[in-house]
Formats: structure tokens, C-alpha cells, sequence
């Protein structure tokens, strides 16, 4: 199949299979997969990512047994819920499913999350480790230290503020934007001249919320930003999932979330990502969710 037909994924049958567009029909089935690997993904989970991606289903027999989603992010995309039904593993669809998710992606640099199991069919299409995630989760207990008066609720005017820090990683774009749509709450972190230094967002997810992203400056204003959305979370239950050890397990324990699995993010082609090394440069601490990278 030529890269012209592979980015079109119209309708072709060989047999046995029918690859085509993921459409709202399928959510229903797309949660059956998603569920059947113990992801928490509920069905408005799975609509919001349609809503700013691009899916392909792969259907045997009537039956969706397949799914993948490429979410364009501006000058960058991300690759995620390439999963494949149990019983038809191990037919080399997998590999097929990433092709034409790759083809959607065109030539952007690329970013997904990876299990340790599945980061070696990533490599063979040139994806290289980045970040080791860390997946914490439990009920949020709120700390007995005080708040950071430097945080506060966003309001319209940090809007552009937000955009920029956003471009520090994944999360920017379409993405960003339905985030704060859905959010339930967006604090920001105020320097000493008032302007947005950092910034977080909790909205539901999965079992219940998840805090993400997170990008600050420091890891103190990213600890401040976390400790004001679980405060509002105190007794319900919470997922973050940090990037490079953002936030010491310790700290995170002692608020309710523990670390429960250990994954790998993964890129391909020059991120247009800054280095978060560099003087006065903010970094992602937080992911939005594994599967918008």
C-alpha cells in the first residue's frame, strides 16, 4: 500500500479485515478494547480525544478489534490507543495499525507513551526514549502546610500566558484548549510582577480526575500548583502522571497518590520542545493524560 493510500485509510477489505475512519459509532466498542487492558478510559474519555484527533478502526467480521488515534498539536502530534483485540495479536496488525496512524501524522515530530512491553515495536519506526513517566493515583488527602498566596484561579486575561507556557510540552493546541474547557478547575502560579509563571488543570477522567498538565518553573511552584487542585479533590480520587520524577514520591504519598506504574515516553523527529534545562525556561512536570503525550 503507497503512503498516499495509507493517509487516506479509506474503506479496504483484504479478506478479512476492514480498515476505515474511528467514528463516534464506535465508542462504545473502542472502551470494550481499551477496558480489556485494565485503562480506565470511560466513553466521553474517548470522545474528547476523537473530537481533537484523527482515528483508525480495524473491524473482523463486523466486530471492531482495533483502534488508533493521531492528535495533531500544532507543531507537533501525538500517537495513542494503538490497541489491538487479544486474540488477533501476534498477526503483525499492530504494526499495520501504527503505519497508518503514522501516515496521519505526515512529517510531524511525534511523542506517545510507551509500556516497557510495547516500546520495542515504537523503535522499529525510529521512536526513541525521552522521559520516564511515572503513573500515580489514590484518593487525595489535602496537606496540612498553608497555600502559596502566589496561587490563584485563572482568569481570561492568562489565557495567551497559559498558550506559551504550554509550548514547554505536550498539551498545546486543540489539546490545551479543550482541556480548559473541560477542566473543573486551572490555577496559575503569579510571579512578583503578577504574570503567569506556571500553570495546572484538573478535570475528570477515568475513575474519577486527573491533575495535568502541570508546567512551571520550578518544581516549588509545581508542588504549589498540585497542592492547591488536590486540596478541592480532598477525599475523591485523583491520577497525575509526572514526567522524569517532577515531584518526589514522598510529597506525593504523604497528598494520597502512589506510584503505580512506570512507563516511557517516547519521540521521533526534532521536538519543537525548549530545553528545560535553559535559564527562565518552564517545563511540563505533568502530563495532560498518557494518551495526548
Amino acid at each position: 500500500m503507497s503512503a498516499s493510500d495509507t493517509a487516506s485509510h479509506s474503506r479496504h477489505v483484504d479478506n478479512r479485515y476492514v480498515w476505515r475512519d474511528l467514528g463516534v459509532a464506535d465508542l462504545d466498542d473502542a472502551c470494550r478494547l481499551s477496558a480489556a487492558l485494565g485503562w480506565p478510559h470511560r466513553r466521553e474519555d474517548w470522545a474528547q480525544l476523537l473530537d481533537v484527533g484523527q482515528g483508525i478502526a480495524l473491524v473482523h467480521d463486523g466486530r471492531l478489534i482495533g483502534t488508533g488515534l493521531c492528535i495533531a498539536q500544532g507543531a507537533l502530534a501525538t500517537i495513542a490507543l494503538i490497541v489491538i483485540d487479544e486474540a488477533y495479536r501476534g498477526l503483525g496488525l499492530g504494526r499495520q495499525m501504527m503505519s497508518r496512524v503514522m501516515a496521519l501524522a505526515g512529517d510531524l515530530p511525534t511523542m506517545l507513551v510507551a509500556t516497557n512491553a510495547g516500546a520495542p515495536m515504537y523503535e522499529k519506526f525510529g521512536f526513541v526514549s525521552r522521559n520516564p513517566v511515572a503513573q500515580y493515583q489514590g484518593v487525595a488527602a489535602a496537606a496540612s502546610t498553608s497555600r502559596d498566596p502566589s496561587v490563584a484561579d485563572m482568569t481570561m486575561a492568562d489565557r495567551d500566558a497559559i498558550e506559551r507556557l504550554a509550548d514547554a510540552g505536550s498539551g498545546r493546541g486543540p489539546v490545551l484548549a479543550t482541556t480548559l474547557v473541560s477542566a473543573e478547575a486551572v490555577k496559575v502560579y503569579r510571579d512578583d510582577q503578577g504574570g503567569v509563571a506556571g500553570f495546572a488543570a484538573r478535570r475528570p477522567f477515568g475513575k474519577g480526575e486527573v491533575i495535568g498538565p502541570v508546567v512551571a518553573h520550578t518544581r516549588a511552584q509545581a508542588a504549589a500548583l498540585v497542592d492547591a487542585l488536590l486540596a478541592q479533590a480532598n477525599g475523591r480520587f485523583v491520577r497525575m502522571d509526572i514526567l522524569a520524577d517532577g515531584l518526589a514520591p514522598e510529597w506525593l504519598a504523604e497528598r494520597g497518590l502512589d506510584c503505580v506504574a512506570r512507563i516511557i515516553q517516547m519521540s521521533r523527529g526534532e521536538l519543537p520542545i525548549p530545553d528545560p534545562g535553559a535559564p527562565d525556561t518552564p517545563r511540563q512536570f505533568a502530563l495532560t493524560t498518557q494518551a495526548f503525550g
